[in-house]
């Protein structure tokens, strides 16, 4: 059987159509997708994707995203990183903070 939803509890965590998922990080810069719908085939869970553009914007410690690519199916077996993130308007702009992963290194 196949079931395609916008919303799906997994794990105890929430994820839902706009959330964004961290696929890896490249340098310390995360590289994100925003989920568009979470599809069950045979009680295997997938996530249709859109990876993004991002830009760190220091002002407001988040980054900006911008969609890119086409859409395409990540198992979530395969997420490195299971935490959903919530996506934000800024500006016109859509933002990803990723609580789990700042830290400042002050200059002494």
């Amino acid at each position: 059987m196949v079931f395609v939803t916008y919303g799906a509890s997994i794990h105890g965590l929430e994820y839902r159509k706009g959330c964004a998922l961290v696929l890896e990080y490249i340098n310390d810069v995360p590289n994100f997708a925003v989920d568009e719908a979470v599809v069950v085939v045979d009680h295997v869970k997938y996530f249709v994707v859109r990876k993004v553009d991002t830009i760190f914007h220091q002002h407001i410690l988040s980054y900006v995203i911008s969609l890119i690519g086409d859409q395409h199916f990540l198992p979530y077996s395969e997420l490195a990183f299971k935490w959903p993130l919530s996506v934000y308007t800024y500006n016109g702009q859509q933002a990803v903070m990723n609580v789990n992963s700042h830290c400042y290194a002050y200059p002494f």
